[in-house]
């Protein structure tokens, strides 16, 4: 930074102008699970015969998503999310017709157990 822009900042400063930089371009994680009933309605006019639920806890806080789109299943899989908002991401995946990778069934849960996957 002082050679390019000839300013002395150290490396935390920096990195918290990047983020909140970053946060004012994309919006913060928040922002996304405010736009997801969007999401939602919009695949639910594309693929009319998928199978889409949100659920939400009392609150109105974000629980669950589950999207599953008809085809077989041949791959699946979670991650587990780090960061202010964790929980497992979940998804079954398989093969369209150009030999390429096709996601059939996604969502996110709060954790890989027997209410998260019924």
């Amino acid at each position: 930074m002082k050679v390019v822009y000839g300013v002395d900042i150290n490396y935390m400063k920096a990195r918290r102008a990047k983020e909140k930089a970053i946060a004012m371009l994309r919006g913060g994680p928040g922002d996304g699970y405010r736009k997801m009933s969007r999401y939602i309605y919009m695949l639910n006019q594309v693929y009319p015969q998928s199978h889409i639920r949100m659920h939400k806890a009392v609150d109105n806080e974000f629980k669950y998503l589950f999207i599953a789109l008809h085809r077989p299943v041949i791959v699946v899989d979670g991650a587990h999310l780090s960061g202010p908002y964790e929980g497992t991401f979940v998804s079954a995946s398989t093969l369209d017709g150009a030999g390429c990778i096709l996601s059939l069934a996604y969502g996110v849960v709060d954790s890989e157990n027997d209410n998260a996957w019924t």
